[in-house]
């Protein structure tokens, strides 16, 4: 033990310690924000309200780990700063250890909350605003080592340069987590990483009775992932995409085995295992009143492909049509091969990308069949897909007598009218007729798939003989109409979240 401290301790008073120390602190705080949207994401969703709760709360506990710092340093005796500072680090690496191993059950219990604007900052706030105070407490202390062994002359630069390494240091965080890190090793792994590296930091500056006994910390809780996975054994996959969370869960619905798709929060897709063409909810089951409305369509577009269980649907359907799926998240393709049995089809051909750029920039033939099916969160279609703008553009690429099927959710009472009026108001200019259909038999308070059917010409039923799926929806249509309270939503002012939100609340009471 001699022998080793005599050979590394050298090297260590050679490395510009504090310098890294605060680049690569920056670096993990940025990253640990960006995983903590993914770990919310399940119960929260990724709305501008859980972003908003995630930022307020981050920066919080940085304000006071840096007010916090400030004090401790002015108060510890210089000789025992460093390592007081590593004490921090493997603090904080123990803090994101412990919210990393428990977040599904510390968020099961939060999630019971009746607003999901109080679940967010509770969530974010219990599960990081420890690690990341304790992180904030970083900076204060290395300057306040850094500037006892300086001039006063040397002071201000100092203090310059590791606000800068810290801010760089933030900047490729950002970058790395976001273009790179989440979707190639997962938000689970990545955190522990990050907890790791803080011990690691620690270790540097901690004694070698502390480094011995952290040493020893650290293989016990290596151990603890494991263990808790036999207490609460899982049946999901956790996948982590450049665009969300995914959860492939097994489960049953009506006495039957499915399996199901959750991206971020929302259920998006979902199979039964053993006739995987088989529409499992019932708002997808809207694929049935395709031909009522219109004759034998040739070309159909639908707007988020999820597992593509709609898409493959269609083709069953409609053979001889061709169908064009937009959907944002390339890897959502690969997992539905995997997990939910998508075969693909030549009839089917995939772009991956925004549905409103696609929109934006699509210039061939126009679609007998727009489908609407995309969801950014909780309840929330996203803003740019459903304003005026949008529609018109929904409008350019579907054919004269062609119709728009959308899948929304919203309740059918006051606010829920409101809401639906404002979606009508958005898209009369391009699609004056239009009608809605409530899904399930439900309270008019609780939220409801409800599928607007849209046309730019009387909306008239094709056919005699349609699906019995198709008769059900007929059976339950009502006209769209637009309360005085609506309004249009545009590009500049869309609020949507307003709506879901209150959705949301509701539906947790």
């Amino acid at each position: 033990m001699q022998f080793l401290r005599e050979k590394i301790n050298p090297l260590i008073r050679k490395i510009p310690l504090l310098e890294i120390i605060v680049f690569i602190n920056g670096a993990i705080v940025m990253i640990v924000e960006l995983l903590a949207s993914r770990i919310l994401a399940p119960y929260f969703g990724t709305s501008s309200i859980t972003w908003t709760a995630i930022i307020a709360v981050l920066l919080g506990a940085l304000s006071f780990g840096y007010w916090l710092g400030g004090r401790l340093s002015s108060k510890i005796d210089m000789s025992k700063t460093k390592e007081t500072l590593g004490l921090v680090f493997i603090g904080a690496a123990t803090a994101l250890f412990t919210a990393t191993l428990l977040n599904n059950h510390i968020l099961e219990v939060i999630r019971l909350g009746a607003d999901v604007r109080v679940n967010s900052i509770i969530g974010a706030l219990v599960l990081f605003g420890a690690p990341v105070a304790l992180m904030g407490i970083v900076s204060p202390f290395a300057v306040s080592i850094g500037i006892h062994q300086l001039s006063d002359k040397e002071s201000g630069p100092f203090i310059g340069r590791m606000y800068s390494l810290g801010t760089v240091g933030s900047i490729l965080g950002t970058f790395l987590g976001g273009f790179l890190l989440i979707s190639m090793f997962g938000t689970t792994v990545l955190l522990y990483a990050c907890a790791g590296i803080l011990v690691l930091l620690g270790l540097l500056l901690v004694t070698w009775p502390m480094r011995t006994a952290t040493l020893i910390g650290i293989v016990l809780a290596m151990l603890l992932p494991a263990f808790m996975g036999m207490l609460f054994p899982t049946t999901f996959a956790d996948i982590d995409t450049l665009y969300g969370r995914i959860w492939v869960m097994d489960g049953t619905r009506n006495g039957r085995d499915i399996r199901v798709l959750q991206i971020n929060a929302e259920f998006s897709s979902a199979v039964y295992p053993e006739n995987p063409l088989e529409p499992v909810f019932n708002y997808t089951k809207s694929t049935y009143l395709t031909d009522v409305f219109v004759e034998n369509p040739k070309r159909i577009l639908v707007l988020g492909g999820g597992a593509m269980t709609m898409p493959s649907h269609l083709v069953q359907l409609f053979p001889d049509a061709h169908i064009d799926v937009i959907e944002i998240d390339a890897q959502l393709e690969e997992i539905s091969r995997k997990y939910f049995y998508y075969q693909p089809s030549p009839n089917i051909t995939l772009y991956n990308e925004d549905a409103r750029t696609f929109v934006n920039n699509y210039s061939g033939e126009p679609y007998d069949v727009v489908f609407m099916d995309v969801y950014r969160s909780l309840y929330t279609i996203p803003f740019h897909l459903i304003t005026k703008e949008a529609m018109n553009g929904i409008s350019k690429l579907t054919a004269e007598n062609g119709v728009v099927i959308a899948n929304v959710i919203s309740t059918t009472d006051k606010l829920g009218k409101e809401y639906m009026g404002s979606l009508y108001k958005s898209m009369q200019q391009d699609f004056p007729y239009a009608v809605m259909i409530p899904v399930e038999n439900i309270p008019a308070e609780q939220p409801n798939n409800i599928i607007i059917i849209a046309s730019k010409q009387d909306i008239e039923v094709k056919t005699d003989t349609y699906h019995s799926e198709a008769e059900r929806f007929l059976s339950n249509i009502q006209v769209l109409e637009i309360p005085e309270s609506s309004i249009e939503f545009t590009d500049d002012f869309a609020p949507v979240e307003k709506y879901s939100t209150q959705f949301v609340t509701r539906t947790s009471r």
